[in-house]
């Protein structure tokens, strides 16, 4: 028995005022149920199938449930090519809101709950381009993470190519 992983997700778009800007609210639902443990062998866990908020990591709890809202914008088209090594397409930004519950089943103390909450908000700045005349668009960018109770903001850095 290697366990199991069950989830759910839903995600709207709503244009927004001006053109190319829009609002993502997504909702996700997990469970995970761990199988049954083999002494002298390696027991693995399915990985995460949603998301926790932004600047929360190396989390596995037994249930999660994750409410997300984005507005991205377009800040620049600035059509700067260096060919043929980059072409840099758009610059935009993507404020956000993240909230997570998860809980835990805790064997030793049953009375008690094991939930917890997390809540982040942040800016991403991001930069379409393209490498080496490559067709697919690579995104880089840098996040600032904000986590609720901590005053100090957490930066990460993402990539990411869209193969559409």
């Amino acid at each position: 028995d290697m366990g199991s992983v069950f989830s759910a997700r839903m995600v709207g778009f709503i244009p927004g005022p001006y053109p190319h800007h829009a609002l993502r609210l997504s909702a996700g639902w997990q469970h995970h149920r761990e199988g049954t443990r083999v002494p002298n062998t390696i027991n693995l866990r399915f990985p995460n199938q949603i998301a926790y908020p932004r600047g929360v990591h190396n989390r596995y709890d037994e249930t999660l449930m994750m409410l997300s809202a984005d507005y991205a914008l377009p800040l620049w088209h600035p059509d700067l090519s260096l060919p043929p090594i980059i072409y840099v397409k758009r610059v935009s930004a993507n404020f956000f809101l993240d909230k997570a519950f998860t809980s835990n089943s805790d064997i030793d103390t049953p009375n008690e709950s094991a939930r917890q909450a997390f809540f982040t908000s942040g800016l991403e700045l991001s930069v379409n381009l393209h490498l080496l005349r490559m067709f697919s668009p690579i995104e880089v960018g840098v996040r600032t993470v904000f986590l609720s109770g901590d005053p100090t903001p957490a930066y990460e850095f993402f990539w990411g190519i869209n193969f559409y």
